[in-house]
């Protein structure tokens, strides 16, 4: 839920839209940058007011988890090349026990299973490859200001 998404449309002089989703805001504020980065992505972070998680695939493939107040539970089964997400781990665990896929994933040795820990701010990169990189962003700013150019 972002609360601010009217007033960033104003302020950035974003065109109107027939989209009422209020995350749609974030489209928007990314495609104003050069190119879907994690740098880029923390500065439109930085602008957001309000309870949220959000996920995000770019053109190449990568696949961005971003972590604001809103709960995200992250497990990744590296023999298996499986990522899973979703708002609650409790949720996660009950929807892998209920697919076909669960029997499989144990077969793999626990210590490839990595749960992900993820605090408010974080925002974990996933590559196409698999590859895993961690960064941040200051989730507390709603100060901050929208600079077009960089």
């Amino acid at each position: 839920m972002i609360w601010n998404d009217k007033s960033l449309r104003k302020e950035i002089g974003l065109s109107n839209t027939k989209i009422e989703t209020d995350s749609y805001i974030i489209a928007q504020l990314l495609e104003h940058r050069d190119a879907i980065t994690s740098e880029n992505i923390s500065k439109v972070m930085e602008l957001l007011e309000g309870s949220f998680s959000v996920s995000i695939l770019d053109s190449a493939e990568n696949l961005y988890l971003i972590k604001g107040c809103n709960p995200l539970s992250v497990i990744n089964f590296r023999d298996e090349g499986i990522l899973v997400y979703v708002s609650t781990e409790s949720i996660l665990w009950r929807a892998l026990i209920e697919t076909s896929l669960f029997p499989r994933l144990l077969r793999g040795k626990l210590e490839t299973l990595d749960v992900i820990d993820l605090e408010e701010g974080d925002i974990l990169k996933v590559s196409k490859n698999g590859e895993i990189s961690k960064h941040s962003f200051n989730f507390t700013a709603t100060t901050a200001s929208w600079d077009v150019a960089t």
